[in-house]
């Protein structure tokens, strides 16, 4: 709470004229940087209190730009988790030296800074003025930077041939989620959707060789979850085994598919289809679809969350088969937890094989047929905005999957947040 009333003060700030309100007094700057140091100095539980808030909503009476030097003074001290906050704030400002600071902050070897720092820069209406440092980020060591870079560009606002050679070499260098955003940016830029992920049709076509840019296909070929393209080489499912789980499902087994042996046990149901049998064989075929050289994480939850493992594995013969024997197990009991969820999947790590830039997975796959029921905070509204601010750095992306009464609005969000896509399994 205290952290959007400092933010909406400051964009409120930002796009007003300087005078004062009331019997403000003129150097109430300085009390905001009492306030500022407040936020790092006190314990966790005081930062929610009343009097706090009071004091960050007089301080946002005053309308002043300068109202923003503190602010900018109080960044490179305080704590990280403080300075993430601040950089939140800066990206609703529409003053240049807001924009300016947050572009210096491009530079930090604090991957989480720079990420947070383009996360604002991307969120400001002109942000083509940042166009060459958003360009830059393409190639930026961290996944995440690259990622938020990314996202910027599919906003739109920009003349696209100056952002199409950046976009082909970005092509080239990603793998997996960021090579698929890559080819879809340039997609919708070009009309060309019959392009593939082929970097050299690209560059033909843009050098103006129409007759050597032919389409090629083959090479971009991923399982898929429910339907969904999975096109990480990342990704963790999130499982619901609460007891409505175990309910008759109302989708039946897709017809023309061909169910390799290692699913045969998936198929043997007892009697009607459950959502969690639908749900353990889809998981199923989608593990076994994954290459080799992907990695994967699974997150079970119903009245409280765990993960298979605290680590990414890769999908070799021996983890996969230890996974799937795991999902044949699955049953439906509990609760609805799914704060716990998301944040026993934001957890998991890459492990011993962790590479620069390669922190933890970069896709969530969230399945659940409920409304939330248990864990804190439970209301809708209050998890997706919990996890709105923590994947701000993290850059996850999250593609969602409803069954029965679920919650709808919560699901769109989260996935709509992230750059992911919904999908109700009831229709």
């Amino acid at each position: 709470m205290i952290f959007y009333w400092l933010c909406a003060g400051l964009v409120w700030i930002g796009s007003a004229s300087p005078h004062f309100v009331g019997d403000e007094p003129p150097h109430s700057a300085a009390a905001l940087e009492l306030a500022i140091r407040d936020l790092w100095t006190i314990d966790e539980p005081a930062r929610e209190t009343l009097e706090l808030d009071r004091r960050i909503l007089r301080l946002a009476k005053l309308r002043d730009p300068g109202f923003v030097r503190p602010l900018l003074e109080a960044h490179d001290r305080a704590p990280r988790p403080v300075r993430l906050r601040i950089l939140e704030c800066l990206g609703g400002i529409p003053l240049e030296q807001a924009r300016v600071f947050l572009e210096n902050r491009l530079e930090r070897p604090d991957w989480q800074v720079r990420a947070s720092a383009l996360a604002s820069l991307i969120e400001d209406p002109h942000r083509r003025r940042s166009r060459v440092r958003i360009l830059v980020s393409l190639e930026d060591s961290a996944w995440q930077v690259r990622a938020a870079a990314l996202r910027g560009l599919s906003r739109g606002g920009f003349y696209p041939p100056q952002i199409i050679p950046a976009l082909i070499d970005s092509l080239e260098r990603e793998q997996g989620r960021l090579e698929a955003e890559a080819l879809l940016i340039l997609q919708s830029l070009t009309g060309h959707g019959d392009f593939g992920p082929e970097p050299q049709v690209w560059r033909d076509w843009f050098a103006g060789l129409a007759d050597r840019a032919t389409p090629r296909s083959g090479r971009y070929r991923r399982p898929t979850y429910y339907g969904v393209r999975i096109d990480s080489k990342r990704p963790v499912f999130i499982i619901d085994t609460s007891g409505s789980m175990a309910e008759t499902a109302s989708l039946t087994l897709p017809t023309g598919r061909t169910w390799g042996p290692a699913l045969a046990p998936f198929l043997n149901f007892d009697g009607p289809v459950t959502r969690i049998g639908r749900a353990r064989l889809e998981l199923a075929q989608a593990l076994v679809d994954l290459e080799s050289d992907d990695f994967f994480g699974i997150v079970f939850f119903s009245s409280s969350a765990t993960a298979w493992r605290n680590e990414l594995v890769p999908a070799r013969p021996q983890p996969r088969g230890e996974a799937l024997e795991r999902v044949l197990t699955l049953g439906g009991r509990g609760s609805t937890n799914l704060h716990d969820a998301l944040r026993v999947a934001l957890e998991v790590s890459f492990g011993e094989n962790q590479r620069p830039g390669t922190e933890g997975p970069d896709t969530i796959f969230l399945l659940t047929d409920g409304v939330p029921t248990s864990g804190d905070p439970r209301s809708e509204e209050a998890i997706r905005s919990w996890f709105r601010r923590e994947n701000r750095v993290r850059q996850m992306q999250v593609h969602t999957f409803g069954i029965g009464e679920h919650a709808r609005r919560l699901l769109e969000g989260l996935a709509a947040d992230s750059g992911g896509t919904y999908s109700d399994l009831s229709r």
